[in-house]
């Protein structure tokens, strides 16, 4: 009788409290990647707004879940509209704005929201996707290897494998950096001729602030690469409270931490993931096993 009434205060409670989220994120120069100061950022739906400030930094609290669009100007550049930004209930959701520069005219513009921006400062070959554009990135379910393969002059050989064909090239041949550091592979279960067997890789994309892949023409700096660059880098965690997420799938499952300083002027990032693809025939064989007696 006692467990009823407190898992009954506990709904009731639950029902009444107004889930609320924080939009953190950061502005730049799309061109030069310098901070913006004084930029607006507004949420028509709620009309709340922030400026960033001298670091290109802004921060919207106790914004109710929810789907938003979320618009971004300032004098000198291109109105931007963000839309399908998701704000999930007592948790942060990172943002990062890069707005291009345009003249000054007396003539009107319209300005109307998309759900991936259009950067005008990358050649053909090169395209670049932030946290966001890569959530909601049709058919790839958050995988990074998913998002590559569908664009031009990327090939693939199905869904069961991340290898990246750039040009009719090697899987090998394509290079990843995340933050200027290279690492030989993002798959999971790669073979020693650079194949893989798996839908699952090794980067987190809840952890990816942006992520740039060139099919050509890539700097000098990559001369030895001869396919393609992927470019990844990793966004900061906050620093304001301790945040976790734990996620579950039929392929593995994993978990991320954020954990700021005391001093809170700093923070730690911390994430795990473990497939069990290879134990999972067995899995399923258990649960055959289990199943077939209750039906007898």
């Amino acid at each position: 009788m006692f467990l009823l009434a407190l898992f009954s205060f506990i709904f009731v409670w639950a029902g009444n409290t107004v889930q609320q989220g924080k939009l953190n994120g950061n502005v730049c120069d799309a061109e030069t990647r310098e901070s913006l100061i004084g930029v607006n950022i507004y949420i028509p739906e709620t009309k709340q707004g922030a400026v960033s400030d001298e670091y290109g930094n802004f921060s919207i609290d106790k914004i109710e879940a929810g789907i938003y669009t979320i618009q971004v100007s300032y004098v000198g550049y291109k109105e931007l509209m963000i839309s399908d930004v998701i704000i999930k209930s007592n948790r942060i959701t990172n943002l990062l704005v890069a707005l291009t520069q345009v003249s000054i005219e007396g003539e009107g513009v319209t300005v109307t929201a998309g759900f991936f921006q259009n950067s005008e400062r990358q050649p053909v070959s090169s395209v670049s996707f932030n946290n966001e554009e890569i959530r909601r990135s049709p058919g790839s379910g958050g995988e990074i290897s998913r998002i590559l393969q569908a664009l031009p002059g990327v090939a693939s050989v199905g869904e069961t494998s991340q290898d990246i064909f750039v040009r009719g090239g090697s899987p090998t041949e394509v290079n990843f950096y995340i933050d200027n550091i290279a690492i030989p592979s993002i798959k999971h279960f790669q073979e020693q001729n650079g194949a893989s067997n798996g839908p699952i890789g090794l980067v987190n994309t809840e952890l990816v602030r942006e992520i740039e892949f060139s099919t050509g023409g890539f700097g000098a700096q990559y001369g030895y690469v001869m396919s393609g660059v992927g470019e990844i880098s990793y966004r900061q965690a906050n620093r304001e409270r301790v945040l976790g997420n734990v996620d579950m799938t039929m392929a593995g499952f994993g978990a991320t931490f954020e954990l700021p300083d005391f001093d809170k002027k700093g923070s730690w990032l911390v994430s795990g993931r473990r497939s069990y693809l290879d134990e999972l025939p067995m899995r399923l064989m258990l649960v055959a096993l289990l199943v077939i007696p209750i039906f007898k």
